[in-house]
């Protein structure tokens, strides 16, 4: 996983505005004040690998799983 890479073997992932905990496998394990949060079905919010890529220090994500996408293509010559 990208997310995870060249940080060791590391048992979790800890949101650091949320404070919510994922698995290394992207699983919710854990809510930060779930008692005042609210009732979380964590199957279902889990992480979900979103294609990316960075060109000059910004980061561009795809919000559509599973879709790839061009970040090249679409800056065209503003990238340069």
């Amino acid at each position: 996983s990208t997310l995870l890479e060249g940080r060791g073997n590391i048992r979790s992932i800890v949101c650091p505005y949320h404070a919510w905990t994922y698995s290394n496998r992207g699983e919710l394990i854990g809510v930060y004040g779930e008692n005042s949060f609210g009732e979380v079905e964590r199957s279902t919010m889990g992480l979900t690998r979103l294609a990316c890529d960075e060109r000059s220090g910004v980061i561009f994500v795809c919000l559509t799983p599973g879709k790839i996408f061009d970040v090249d293509l679409w800056l065209g010559g503003f990238a340069d």
